[in-house]
């Protein structure tokens, strides 16, 4: 594994090289009449083993409170054959005549999440949010309140949540005084008391002046998917887009991608909602429905997945800071950028593509690059590597791969410039730090030698950091010629890994 740093992308940048790399779906298919019918479904949720689904029917007389007055929730069971039983009303307290629609599952996949606070008299409803316990034939029961922060919203609007994966984050698109014009996407996390956080708007990279609903966080916690209505290239009421997470502030988004002609129509789309890896179910109001049905799409295989596990070299504990970053090794151009998540970030790589590496970064450690081929990558499998990153203090010694110099000689090839420049970033963006440059060579020729030429070297590469601006008083540099080999010198690629330059912190 190989260390260097990165300098970081702009967002404008990082979201046009992400919507070279976009990802392509099957033509929707609209599920059969044991889930659509002649009125309005929308807001499917899957449970977590895709053997449950509920949905929110509208428009529909055989509601509670009739065919103009609320909407219920319906539930279908996958059978063993792999299809929908019919849908069939929901059996308990949240079947009124008050607007209820399913949210979530728990992670446990024991409670789902209902829109609206319901009275256990079923007789009332209010604006807000409900977790109710799941029986094994999709019944619902004992209603709990779900309070969150300083909640508040505007009386007859619309209202949509998401719970994340993991539990703790929770997306509300609503009307709201900090709203930019209509409804907008906001988040509320779990802490460790386990009450909600006041929910905080996502920001103007997601949010427009039109707008934004049904958001959908992917399992990955760095993508989402949302519906809007305030996107110049937009398809018709509502296109489906897809935007990834750049930090941790959730406030910073590449630019949203509309996820093709194919899947939007004229209508309203979304609720884009993962039910595996390669599935997706959607709802859509195209030319020929006059109410919302929900389809299913699958997702195009021109990818793989690539797991990476990033944790501190020092205590080895994982990394939830770190960023990863894809490059075409030839190219150098962006391929893809995650998130990690306790620990692991998940990388799509086009399969197109032959050669990569990878980057990563984490505020206070050394950037981290591995350089992999396709032939060691398993075609369409997710393939996982680990990546061990090392703090950035006094006595850490870090190699630098990519300086290059004419044989036998102290002259810097170009293709050392790239590196030497990010090197000089990383001193000017650190400027009480010092480091030693230090040179190694092989075993191969007269030790005296050998220590001259390495000596020169490391020489050259401080002179060139002085070009740009470093001060000579935080630069050391020796040559140790051959003798700190780390590895054989009996063979070709160990004299490769014998020829090194490092530098060392030392203040």
């Amino acid at each position: 594994m190989k260390s260097t740093f990165i300098f970081l992308f702009s967002t404008t940048i990082l979201s046009s090289l992400l919507a070279q790399n976009q990802i392509k779906y099957t033509n929707p298919v609209k599920l059969d009449t044991t889930i659509n019918s002649i009125c309005d479904e929308t807001s499917p949720v899957i449970s977590r083993d895709g053997k449950m689904m509920f949905f929110t029917r509208s428009f529909c007389d055989k509601n509670i409170g009739g065919i103009y007055s609320g909407q219920d929730i319906y539930v279908s069971k996958m059978n063993n054959d792999g299809n929908w039983t019919s849908a069939q009303k929901c059996i308990g307290l949240v079947s009124n005549r008050f607007e209820s629609a399913p949210v979530a599952i728990s992670p446990d996949g024991k409670k789902l999440y209902v829109t609206n606070t319901v009275a256990s008299d079923s007789k009332s409803a209010t604006f807000g949010l409900s977790i109710m316990d799941i029986a094994a034939d999709g019944s619902l029961s004992n209603p709990k309140e779900v309070k969150i922060k300083d909640f508040e919203l505007k009386k007859n609007t619309f209202i949509g949540f998401h719970l994340s994966k993991s539990g703790d984050k929770m997306f509300i698109s609503r009307f709201a005084k900090d709203s930019t014009d209509l409804e907008d996407i906001f988040i509320s996390k779990l802490d460790e008391t386990g009450n909600w956080s006041q929910p905080f708007n996502l920001g103007k990279d997601i949010n427009t002046a039109s707008f934004e609903s049904s958001p959908y966080l992917a399992d990955d916690d760095s993508t989402l998917y949302f519906s809007t209505s305030g996107r110049s290239d937009g398809k018709g009421d509502g296109d489906i887009y897809v935007s990834k997470r750049l930090d941790n502030s959730w406030t910073k988004w590449s630019a949203p991608i509309n996820i093709g002609s194919n899947i939007n129509t004229a209508g309203f789309d979304g609720y884009f909602t993962p039910v595996s890896p390669e599935e997706y179910y959607l709802v859509s109001g195209n030319n020929n429905d006059t109410n919302g049905e929900i389809y299913k799409t699958k997702k195009i295989r021109n990818e793989n997945t690539l797991l990476v596990n990033l944790i501190d070299k020092k205590s080895s504990k994982p990394l939830d800071v770190a960023t990863v970053t894809c490059f075409d090794l030839k190219s150098k151009k962006l391929l893809n950028t995650s998130v990690a998540q306790n620990g692991i970030a998940k990388i799509s790589i086009p399969l197109e593509a032959q050669k990569y590496y990878l980057v990563s970064h984490a505020p206070g450690f050394v950037s981290m690059e591995e350089n992999f081929n396709v032939p060691n990558m398993m075609i369409n499998k997710d393939t996982a590597v680990a990546m061990a990153m090392s703090p950035i203090e006094v006595g850490q010694k870090i190699q630098l791969n990519h300086i290059f110099f004419e044989r036998s000689k102290a002259n810097l090839l170009e293709e050392s410039f790239v590196e030497l420049g990010l090197l000089t970033e990383v001193l000017t963006e650190n400027p009480n730090m010092e480091i030693l440059v230090s040179g190694h060579t092989d075993g191969r020729g007269m030790p005296k030698a050998n220590q001259k030429l390495s000596e020169a070297r490391v020489k050259s590469v401080v002179e060139y950091l002085q070009t740009k601006g470093i001060d000579s008083k935080r630069l050391k540099y020796k040559g140790f010629g051959s003798s700190q080999p780390v590895a054989t010198n009996a063979t070709d690629e160990g004299r490769a890994k014998n020829r090194r330059v490092e530098f060392t912190i030392l203040k």
